[in-house]
């Protein structure tokens, strides 16, 4: 842009003197209010707000900026299903994931269970569950033929046996940091492992005979001695206790609801 000027002036230079001042002023002109109109910048365009359960392009409800434990993506509906239609939609999508989980109780554990017991666990039908009622608000819960109370129920359940072992898991891994020479979090939680398959019944022999898993220069004798120190302290020991009961509670209910559900 600025050389197209540089030449336009050059030329009405070697006009005469009238026509030359008038041109370079015009060329000067036309110049400056063609950068002008470059360098704006596009209006900007705001997206047209939905009323709060009003249904959205993707099927899904508009959020209707609740606060605390209602995130986008979590729930089916964002907001509670209020109309007749948007009711009999989410209770039909409960009943179809849970008729899915019943003809499909093994397949894979997706997403991923956040604590190491659950991923132990060989039986996978209490956390499937669990993350198909999670996604849904309690109306729609209870509203499921036969099973809505103990549906309901066990999302409590399950809800409070998770977040107590994430709780526990977290803080025996940093219990066991002050209890090893290591400083690396992943040995930690290497020497947890050995502690918590331990805990749950296995013997050392049979947990050396699942594969070894150790690293950072951690012994098997090393990872016996810390699980006696932790397993000493009644504190632990109780919550072991208190945690693996809550697991088999949860897997009485997962199978119960299931039961009946598949029930005459």
């Amino acid at each position: 842009m600025v050389e197209t000027l540089r030449v336009g002036v050059e030329w009405a230079q070697n006009l005469s003197t009238i026509p030359k001042v008038l041109i370079s002023s015009v060329l000067i002109l036309l110049c400056g209010l063609a950068i002008i109109v470059l360098w704006q910048k596009p209006p900007e365009t705001v997206p047209e707000k939905e009323a709060p359960g009003s249904t959205n392009q993707t099927g899904y409800a508009a959020s209707s900026g609740q606060s605390g434990g209602v995130n986008a993506g979590l729930y089916i509906n964002q907001a509670p299903p209020v109309t007749e239609q948007q009711k009999a939609e989410a209770l039909l999508s409960l009943q179809s994931e849970i008729e899915e989980l019943a003809e499909f109780p093994n397949r894979q554990d997706l997403p991923a269970p956040r604590t190491l017991l659950e991923q132990a666990s060989t039986i996978k039908l209490p956390h499937q569950l669990f993350i198909i009622v999670n996604r849904y608000y309690k109306s729609t819960i209870l509203a499921v033929p036969k099973v809505g109370r103990e549906l309901y129920a066990f999302k409590t359940l399950y809800y409070n046996y998770e977040n107590a072992e994430y709780d526990f898991e977290i803080n025996t891994t940093v219990t066991i940091g002050t209890l090893v020479n290591v400083e690396f979090k992943q040995a930690w939680a290497l020497y947890f492992q050995y502690f918590l398959l331990r805990a749950a019944g296995l013997s050392q022999k049979q947990i050396i005979e699942g594969g070894n898993f150790l690293n950072y220069s951690i012994t098997w004798d090393g990872a016996e001695k810390i699980y006696s120190e932790l397993i000493s302290k009644s504190t632990i020991a109780d919550a072991v206790k208190e945690n693996l009961s809550r697991r088999d509670s949860v897997m009485r209910a997962a199978n119960g609801i299931i039961d009946t559900y598949k029930g005459p």
